[in-house]
């Protein structure tokens, strides 16, 4: 049998530190997951994905603005101007 070396703790923690977490989606990204899931929920009558939409509502409405409200309007719906319908919704 070969011996083996054994690594030091902070070789260990290097290691760890070196992977870094994926970055977190942007409020556009996850309103447009969000218009999927309730797309992919409509067409196959799932509850579920409707649900899932739910439970993140109460921490988009906290970081929504009016800019990305319009960003996403006139990215998921084609063919309408956003900046006239975003003062009267806010």
């Amino acid at each position: 049998m070969k011996d083996v070396e054994m690594k030091s703790t902070d070789e260990k923690k290097t290691e760890k530190k070196e992977e870094a977490p994926p970055p977190k989606p942007t409020l556009l990204q996850e309103i447009k997951a969000n218009v999927q899931l309730i797309e992919r929920g409509v067409a196959s009558m799932e509850p579920r994905f409707s649900h899932r939409v739910l439970r993140t509502l109460t921490s988009l409405r906290k970081r929504l603005n009016a800019d990305v409200l319009r960003t996403v309007i006139e990215d998921t719906i084609e063919g309408i101007d956003a900046s006239s319908m975003v003062g009267r919704v806010c």
